[in-house]
């Protein structure tokens, strides 16, 4: 009876913990502006000696307070349109051989990363709270959906936005780390301005830059 008791106790909080990951996902999807967006900038490889190469442009357009939210990303000529729908997330894309998993041009970044399609993805657990470039944050294992990998992310604690995001082979070893750099706040509203992406394998980094931010009219 007393083992049960015990072996009881200790579930409890580990199946609210594990419950808790998916509310602190959806609650960073609530926390996305609603208000429409125009932003642009720049997508690049920036190589282990520092010089800068495949410099695209950006433009995203973000209505997420539209009945059926939407944000449209253009990467010079190529585009996806992702749409929820029945709070689900779809893509269409210029391409139609395009996937979500694929590089964008030849930046390294996939469309997956560049949208953090990662938080609409299940099976979500806390491992702990954590600290990340000094401030407080969830530190939340993703499984891929249609891999042995997985995603180590680590979710700012007060703005519920990602900081960081290790992708994890099968064999537990980082392929690639992205992290915000910088943040610029708008209108009370929180923005990443610089996101990169370190490649373990290369030492290249795939770097976005925001040059503009505007709420459309």
């Amino acid at each position: 009876m007393i083992k049960k008791l015990i072996l009881t106790l200790f579930l409890i909080p580990l199946i609210s913990f594990g419950d808790s990951a998916e509310r602190i996902l959806n609650e960073a999807i609530n926390r996305l502006p609603k208000e429409p967006l125009e932003i642009k900038g720049t997508l690049r490889i920036r190589t282990p000696n520092g010089s800068n190469k495949f410099i695209h442009s950006v433009h995203i357009i973000s209505k997420l307070g539209e009945s059926i939210p939407l944000t449209k990303y253009k990467i010079n000529d190529d585009t996806m349109l992702m749409e929820w729908i029945k709070l689900k997330p779809t893509y269409t894309f210029s391409n139609s051989s395009t996937k979500i998993t694929d590089d964008i041009s030849s930046t390294k970044m996939t469309w997956g990363e560049l949208s953090f399609s990662f938080l609409w993805w299940k099976n979500a657990k806390i491992i702990k709270m954590s600290k990340k470039i000094n401030r407080s944050a969830w530190l939340i294992e993703i499984p891929y959906p249609e891999s042995d990998n997985t995603l180590r992310v680590w979710i700012d604690a007060e703005m519920l936005f990602p900081l960081e995001v290790q992708s994890l082979n099968k064999n537990r070893k980082i392929e690639k780390t992205l992290r915000v750099k910088r943040f610029r706040k708008i209108d009370e509203i929180w923005f990443p301005q610089q996101i990169e992406i370190l490649h373990q394998s290369s030492q290249d980094r795939s770097i976005l830059w925001i040059d503009e931010i505007s709420i459309i009219k």
